[in-house]
């Protein structure tokens, strides 16, 4: 095609050919209650997520030129519940060329042909990723640009037009940041329905339901705070898949400092000190690794902030400046004497010099 110059096929325009008709009578949320159903189940009745979800949905329908830079997450605490069953309900809606789904292993693959212009990438069984590999799925997620490289196909740059939709049973599946704003989050610890639910739902799919969400979705209405660049919403489960993916250390020591049991009886002390009274105790909560100097370093400035060179006096007048993490009351122990944080450190029982009613000082 080359008597005005280059042109550029526009794949589109054949691709939606393979989409779901629209219900004409579709356009409320009754016309779709079944989906609605299910995905209320599959986020343990979390109403936010299920609206952000069909916000996110809707987006994509009407927009597939703006890609939204936010995945969904869904994890399960059985298998088979129900989450996949969606890819088929999606691959209808939108066409089998568009939707697909694959393993974890598509995240690390050196080719990206079975992403490459895709609307819709379902990632199944996704069994605990680590932060160098989810750092790439995030870009995957989110940027607008990404590299396009097949078998015998030098890489280029090309456009990034792929949402992904995770799928796990795994508690720290995704290893997510605290506050993550790139995942939905859905979690569901209900047990599995009976089959004959999961029948009745697929009949619906395999029948009028795609057509029904094309309508809904066509005559979708956004609500005014609605913006496709504004990030997940921060609900009570992707808090708790946040802190999951922090690992075992990280909650088993929140947990202590919480509850002021030892080694945080204490209100500060070294990493050295409560790394081996964290081993003695608590190894059968930790399992084979256990806390390190670097690890437990790390899991302690994320809690309490970095540690403070402090001066100290001990009860034997041994005058030293450790390197404290304070986990309670900084702000206080700060203003006292050396002799007074060398008896907290000698003997828990001795009292603060200070008045800690209504003190909420961690920093």
């Amino acid at each position: 095609m080359e008597a005005n110059g280059p042109e550029t096929l526009n794949r589109w325009y054949v691709l939606k050919e393979g989409m779901a008709p629209r219900d004409p009578n579709a356009r409320s949320l009754f016309a779709i209650r079944q989906l609605v159903h299910h995905l209320l189940y599959l986020s343990g009745g979390d109403k936010v997520v299920v609206r952000y979800y069909l916000n996110w949905l809707a987006w994509l329908y009407q927009h597939p030129d703006k890609k939204i830079p936010v995945g969904i997450y869904m994890n399960s605490r059985d298998q088979r519940v129900g989450k996949g069953i969606l890819f088929h309900l999606l691959r209808r809606l939108f066409g089998k060329e568009l939707v697909v789904m694959g393993p974890a292993s598509v995240l690390t693959s050196n080719f990206s042909d079975f992403v490459d212009q895709r609307l819709l990438v379902f990632i199944d069984e996704v069994d605990g990723i680590d932060r160098k590999v989810y750092e790439q799925y995030k870009h995957a997620v989110s940027e607008d640009f990404t590299k396009s490289e097949g078998k015998g196909r030098a890489a280029k740059p090309t456009l990034n037009t792929a949402r992904y939709i995770a799928l796990t049973n795994k508690p720290d599946g995704l290893p997510l940041m605290e506050r993550d704003a790139r995942q939905a989050v859905f979690k569901c610890d209900a047990d599995r329905k009976s089959p004959d639910y999961y029948v009745k739902f697929g009949d619906w799919i395999e029948g009028p339901g795609a057509s029904l969400l094309a309508g809904v979705l066509s005559n979708w209405v956004f609500p005014p705070d609605w913006h496709y660049k504004a990030g997940a919403p921060q609900t009570a489960s992707s808090m708790a898949l946040q802190q999951a993916s922090r690992g075992t250390l990280f909650n088993v020591v929140a947990e202590l400092i919480e509850s002021e049991r030892e080694p945080f009886d204490k209100d500060f002390g070294t990493v050295d000190e409560v790394s081996r009274k964290l081993e003695a105790i608590y190894k059968h909560l930790l399992g084979k690794t256990g806390p390190n100097w670097t690890t437990l370093g790390a899991v302690l400035k994320d809690l309490c902030g970095e540690a403070k060179q402090t001066r100290v006096i001990t009860h034997c007048g041994k005058n030293i400046v450790p390197r404290l993490y304070f986990w309670r009351h900084a702000g206080k122990w700060k203003a006292t004497a050396p002799e007074q944080r060398g008896a907290h450190l000698d003997n828990t029982s001795n009292p603060r010099p200070f008045d800690v009613k209504e003190d909420h000082d961690h920093a």
